[in-house]
């Protein structure tokens, strides 16, 4: 069975009425990207990593419009930066914002 982990930085994910999904120290930098969907705060990416665990990730809105990155491997760039603030619940109003690695470039590598 493959672990799956969520690498937010300064931030936590809960799945399901008990489920959490633990936080990488580091995020991966070469992964093959499984599925991306667009939320309220990011683009979030599900990657495969070199050894075999699932990551989701935090990426910048852009990264979601390129749909030929799925299934393909990449080398990933992050930058620190602020975010909508999760208890803002997507509310662009909001004035909180939460501290996160943010996937700002992704390359396709062989």
């Amino acid at each position: 069975m493959k672990k799956i982990l969520v690498s937010f930085l300064f931030s936590t994910l809960s799945i399901g009425v008990n489920s959490t999904f633990p936080i990488l120290a580091i995020p991966p930098t070469i992964a093959t990207i499984i599925n991306m969907s667009t939320g309220d705060r990011a683009c979030y990416i599900e990657l495969l990593d070199m050894e075999g665990n699932i990551t989701i990730e935090l990426a910048d809105f852009s990264i979601c419009e390129q749909s030929n990155l799925i299934n393909k491997k990449v080398e990933l760039l992050y930058k620190q930066t602020n975010i909508l603030a999760s208890e803002c619940q997507g509310n662009i109003d909001c004035k909180l914002s939460d501290q996160v690695m943010l996937i700002i470039d992704v390359k396709i590598v062989n």
